[in-house]
């Protein structure tokens, strides 16, 4: 038996979609979400810390990576806050790819584009920065190739930002950073989820 996830290309679960309200960075906006995607009711911590940490680094004319984007809300956020950036927002989930390109269209985001890839298999483009909260349910394999083919989509001295709980796997993502990037930097801990990051340094 197939087991459904939310990073499932095509979800089998009943499609429920509803509206959320998102508070961050001193703004509020609201967008479309739905069953099987993450985080499906609300902005959770994790995505929270990864926007508030981010945030201050993100300067104008950057082009920006979502990486496993979900309903859209990190890559969102950011690009409402720094629209002299560029956005791009990818995932395999073709039902976050939908609802990521509603709540773009909704919010009138002319610096988001939205991308169906698993990991870069569409995606030709460099990057000054990838953000990412990945889906901690995948094999560890999942994650390392994704940070393995981040490396590949950088500028020089672009950076990769990751979030995850330190005790529940993201030792393998610093690890992973530390063996592709040559360098990992744990740079925000709170309520247990740390946020890593490395630069390019070529």
């Amino acid at each position: 038996m197939k087991t459904d996830h939310y990073f499932s290309e095509n979800p089998s679960s009943s499609y429920i979609e509803e509206e959320i309200n998102v508070d961050v960075l001193g703004i509020h906006f609201r967008i479309k979400s739905a069953s099987g995607i993450f985080s499906r009711k609300e902005l959770d911590n994790a995505s929270r810390l990864l926007i508030e940490t981010v945030f201050p680094s993100i300067n104008d004319g950057e082009n920006i990576l979502d990486l496993g984007c979900g309903n859209g809300v990190i890559g969102i956020a950011l690009a409402l806050k720094k629209p002299k950036a560029s956005f791009v927002l990818s995932d395999i989930n073709n039902r976050a790819v939908t609802l990521a390109r509603k709540n773009k269209n909704l919010l009138k985001l002319k610096n988001v584009k939205v991308v169906h890839s698993d990991i870069f298999e569409d995606i030709e483009e460099n990057f000054d920065k990838i953000i990412c909260n990945p889906p901690m349910a995948t094999p560890k394999e999942l994650r390392l190739k994704m940070i393995t083919e981040s490396y590949g989509h950088l500028v020089s001295k672009g950076m990769i930002y990751m979030v995850a709980r330190h005790k529940k796997g993201g030792n393998i993502i610093e690890k992973g950073i530390k063996d592709v990037f040559g360098n990992c930097s744990v740079i925000a801990k709170k309520g247990g989820f740390w946020i890593y990051s490395g630069e390019k340094s070529e």
